[in-house]
């Protein structure tokens, strides 16, 4: 019998490491590869030499927010999948992150929901 192994790409973009922390310690395996940054800027220049199959990004981070860094890079990358995570889980905000393409909202409050949405979407 064979074993499939997934792996997994992720980029991580909150300000907040502990927050960096747990959502890497939710949404990842040992063979999966993450890359974390603290503003969408850096994230975004990442992106020349890494290709996440997710990017996991804050609304409120350094620089410019979330939601506009998550319309620069789906405008140049619609391939990755974006899951905005944040304590602003407000209607306003999942409308503008649908708008701009990421695939999900979820709530800093629940990022157990993180696991189960990587691999539904």
């Amino acid at each position: 019998m064979k074993i499939l192994l997934i792996t997994m790409k992720y980029m991580i973009i909150d300000d907040n490491v502990k927050i960096r922390e747990i959502i890497r310690e939710v949404v990842s395996k040992e063979t999966d590869t993450i890359m974390e940054f603290n503003s969408g800027e850096e994230a975004f220049e990442a992106l020349n030499y890494f290709m996440p199959d997710y990017i996991l990004i804050d609304i409120h981070i350094k620089g410019t927010n979330g939601l506009e860094i998550t319309k620069k890079i789906l405008d140049k990358y619609p391939d990755i999948k974006v899951i905005i995570v944040s304590d602003y889980d407000m209607p306003s905000f999942h409308s503008v992150a649908k708008k701009f393409g990421a695939v999900k909202f979820i709530s800093k409050d629940n990022l157990l929901l993180l696991r189960e949405n990587i691999f539904i979407t």
